[in-house]
């Protein structure tokens, strides 16, 4: 059969110089919404843990100051398309597979040398970039998810008289005598920032950054939050977890979130964030000051730049 040449024959190569057979009627795929490509490949049995290395990487890495992201393998044929799943199966049924290297004292000629791989390439999560899947842009493989959220604070009855009904067919005041609903609701975004893969090296790296910038709230626009403004974004948790399969000593990455709340009230045409409260007996938001304190530290929360947290 063709398949079984000297591999170093194989024209094409991976960017880690795994070389590979395609094979014919390859790629295939579709444009649209789902845009994907679908490879079908032939290489030896023995690169196979390396092209699932190579195809998935641990995409976070550490440089002073900021995250940074390797994607993973792209698809040859299309620029903005990486690796979704890479599935193996054996060229034909006469022999069994061992990829894994697991019986490694096994007689030359029990297992099969190639093998078949099935690859699938789809868009990566566009985190904010407003368009193609960038690799030069880190916020480009980030996953981003946000709900509406909100919280009641109460609403005492006015006793000034400065809350009146108004009839506005009328045009008139009248005095509010009644009891009304006494809770005013003030609306949050609750967002989720993900990173789908981080090496187990810099998860200590992570918390330890991250600790700098809890309770914090953003001291600059914050792009990935769909440009959410100054003071706006409280940075509030974060989580941390990972997968163990069972080959020893292979896991899979850290996947780590990052928890952050927007507040975003407007009042007299200004946009008002987390330093500001409800003042019941004022009927609006107001700054509060601690006065013992210096100007730079004298707020309820303090500033940082929370952008730094993936590297923007």
């Amino acid at each position: 059969m063709s398949v079984h040449i000297d591999p170093s024959q194989w024209r094409l190569h991976t960017t880690g110089g795994i070389p590979y057979k395609l094979m014919e009627g390859y790629p295939k795929g579709n444009f649209g919404d789902g845009t994907s490509v679908q490879e079908k490949l032939i290489i030896r049995s023995s690169d196979l843990m390396d092209f699932v290395t190579e195809s998935f990487p641990s995409m976070v890495s550490w440089a002073p100051d900021k995250f940074n992201y390797s994607p993973g393998r792209q698809c040859p044929s299309i620029a903005g398309l990486f690796t979704k799943t890479v599935n193996f199966e054996a060229i034909d049924g006469t022999r069994p597979l061992d990829p894994m290297g697991v019986d490694d004292n096994a007689p030359s000629g029990t297992y099969g040398e190639f093998l078949h791989l099935t690859v699938d390439y789809g868009v990566s999560n566009d985190g904010g970039s407003g368009g193609e899947a960038d690799p030069n842009d880190p916020t480009t493989f980030l996953e981003i998810t946000a709900s509406a959220a909100g919280r009641t604070m109460p609403f005492e009855q006015d006793k000034d008289g400065n809350l009146q009904w108004l009839d506005e067919s009328a045009g008139t005041y009248s005095a509010i005598t009644e009891d009304i609903p006494n809770d005013k609701l003030e609306p949050l975004i609750a967002w989720t920032v993900k990173f789908p893969r981080a090496s187990q090296s810099v998860a200590g790296l992570i918390i330890n950054h991250s600790r700098a910038y809890l309770g914090k709230v953003n001291s600059s626009m914050m792009p990935v939050l769909l440009g959410a403004p100054y003071g706006t974004i409280l940075y509030q948790s974060f989580a941390v977890s990972q997968q163990f399969i069972w080959q020893d000593g292979w896991t899979i990455p850290f996947t780590v979130e990052f928890h952050f709340l927007e507040k975003h009230i407007e009042q007299d045409s200004v946009v008002l964030g987390h330093q500001y409260f409800w003042n019941k007996d004022a009927h609006k938001y107001q700054l509060i000051i601690r006065r013992d304190a210096p100007d730079t530290d004298n707020k309820m929360y303090r500033y940082a730049e929370l952008n730094a947290l993936w590297g923007t």
